[in-house]
C-alpha cells in the first residue's frame, strides 16, 4: 500500500506521460494496465491520522461514518437499494448474461451511476481516463495506473489477485453506447466482494481499497497547455452518449424507482 501513501508523480505534458506509461508497460509485461482519471486525489485516514492513503474504494464504501453502527446502517441501506435496482434491471432489461451473472448486473448499475456498488470504474483507454481527469477544467488532474492479471475473457477472475474484471464492451449490445465509448471496465474483489451480507458485516472495516493494485499515480499539471497542443479530451456528449443510448433511458427509470 506504499504507493497509495506516497505523493503523486508530477507530469507536465502529454508526451512526458506517454513516455512514463511506456516504461510501465515494458517493465510490467505480465500485468494488464488499466487506468482511472479523477479531478482530485481523494484520500482517507486508516485509523492513525498519520496513515493517509489515496482512496480507491468502490462507491458502496465511500464516505462512511467512522462509528461502526452508523457505518453498518449506511452500508445496509445502500445494499438494499442495490438489491432493489438489481431486481428491476432483471425485470426491465434481463436477458442472457444479465440473469446468469450478478456481477454483470452490478457492473451496469455502477457504470451508469444508478446506485452504489462494490465495483470500481476503470478503463483500458488512456484517452478516456485522461478525459475524466480533465472533466472539470481544473489546472491539474489525477491519473491512477493499476496493474492486474491479464484478462481471460469478458468476466475475468484471478485467484492470484482475488479480483474480478468485467469488460462491459464485450457484454453489452452496441445500442448500450456508454460502455463502448468509454471502454468501460469494472473491478471487484473476489469472492468476498460478491457477498452482500459479508460486505454489510465488515463495514466500516473495509478491505476493498483497490489502491493496493496501484503501479503509480500521476498528478497532471499545466493542463491548459495540454489541450489543443498535444491532447484533446473526448467531449462529454461522447463519453456520455445519453441521447442515443437505449440502456440509459431504461436505467434512469430504474434509478428513480430503486431510490423511491
Amino acid at each position: 500500500m506504499s504507493i497509495a501513501r506516497n505523493p503523486c508523480h508530477e507530469v507536465k505534458s502529454y508526451e512526458e506521460l506517454l513516455e512514463k506509461i511506456a516504461y510501465l508497460n515494458f517493465y510490467n509485461p505480465s500485468l494488464n494496465l488499466v487506468f482511472r482519471g479523477q479531478d482530485a486525489d481523494y484520500q482517507w485516514i486508516n485509523g492513525d491520522r498519520e496513515d493517509v492513503r489515496s482512496n480507491l474504494h468502490p462507491s458502496i464504501f465511500r464516505g462512511l461514518p467512522t462509528n461502526r453502527p452508523e457505518a453498518k446502517s449506511v452500508v445496509s441501506r445502500r445494499v438494499g437499494i442495490l438489491e432493489k435496482a438489481e431486481n428491476l434491471l432483471k425485470e426491465k432489461i434481463g436477458t442472457g448474461y444479465l440473469y446468469k451473472h450478478r456481477v454483470l448486473r452490478w457492473a451496469i448499475l455502477q457504470h451508469y451511476e444508478i446506485c452504489q456498488t462494490p465495483l470500481l470504474d476503470v478503463t483500458n483507454s488512456l484517452q478516456t481516463a485522461l478525459s475524466f481527469a480533465f472533466s472539470n477544467d481544473h489546472e491539474k488532474g489525477y491519473l491512477y495506473v493499476l496493474g492486474l492479471p491479464q484478462s481471460t475473457g469478458p468476466i475475468s477472475t484471478s485467484l492470484e489477485s482475488m479480483t474480478q474484471l468485467i469488460d462491459l464492451s464485450k457484454l453489452c449490445p452496441p445500442d448500450a453506447a456508454r460502455p463502448h465509448y468509454q471502454h468501460g471496465l469494472l473491478l471487484g474483489d473476489y469472492p468476498s466482494g460478491l457477498d452482500l451480507e459479508e460486505i454489510t458485516r465488515r463495514a466500516p472495516h473495509v478491505s476493498s481499497n483497490f489502491a493496493c493494485r496501484l503501479l503509480t499515480k500521476f498528478q497532471l499539471t499545466n493542463m491548459h497547455n495540454w489541450v489543443g497542443n498535444s491532447f484533446t479530451p473526448t467531449p462529454k456528449d461522447i463519453l456520455f452518449p445519453n441521447s442515443h443510448d437505449t440502456y440509459y433511458r431504461k436505467l434512469i427509470a430504474i434509478k428513480d424507482e430503486a431510490n423511491a
